[in-house]
Order: C-alpha cells, then sequence, then structure tokens
C-alpha cells in the first residue's frame, strides 16, 4: 500500500459495530472512535468519540471516514518495510 492510499469508507453498510474509525474534514481529524451503531439507510452511524467520551452521530456524506484498523496496518506494513531496506554495515575488527 503507498502512503497515501488508505481505504475511505464511502457507504455506512461497510462498518460495522465495534469498529474504530477517524473522521476527516478538510485535512484535519474531527473525531476518532469507535462505532457503536449504524443506519445505512440515512447514510448516518454513531460513534463514541475517544477523546470526549460522548456519543457523536456522523455522516458519511460530508466527512472522510477511514477505519482506523486499516491506518495502523498500512502503518505497521511501512515500518516493516523501513526495517527490511536497512543493511547495517558490519565492520569485523581482528587483533590478529
Amino acid at each position: 500500500m503507498a502512503a497515501g492510499d488508505v481505504p475511505v469508507v464511502r457507504d455506512c453498510s461497510e462498518l460495522s459495530e465495534g469498529q474504530e474509525i477517524e473522521a476527516w474534514h478538510n485535512g484535519r481529524l474531527f473525531h476518532k472512535g469507535t462505532v457503536e451503531r449504524v443506519l445505512p439507510s440515512a447514510g448516518l452511524f454513531w460513534i463514541t468519540d475517544e477523546k470526549t467520551g460522548s456519543r457523536k452521530l456522523l455522516d458519511v456524506e460530508a466527512l472522510k471516514i477511514i477505519r482506523a484498523e486499516a491506518r495502523v496496518a498500512r502503518d505497521e506494513v511501512q515500518v516493516l518495510t523501513e526495517q527490511r531496506s536497512f543493511q547495517p554495515t558490519i565492520v569485523w575488527f581482528s587483533s590478529a
């Protein structure tokens, strides 16, 4: 996955209770939390906001919704890739 490839939720039917999401608008993180309830017919869902602990009603059409698990997985892949590309220089010393 490239650095900018983050799966965006386009429809509430892609969400399920218990998923961690991030809600972005104009490049800023507005909400982060756990999905509590999904109402696909209206394109709405509720989360428990991580920061405030309050319940928030969010609209898929108004915000860019990203699954937080997908972001973490992408970041882990990037870290592993960077670690694999690191080739340490080994210097052998001899007292002979």
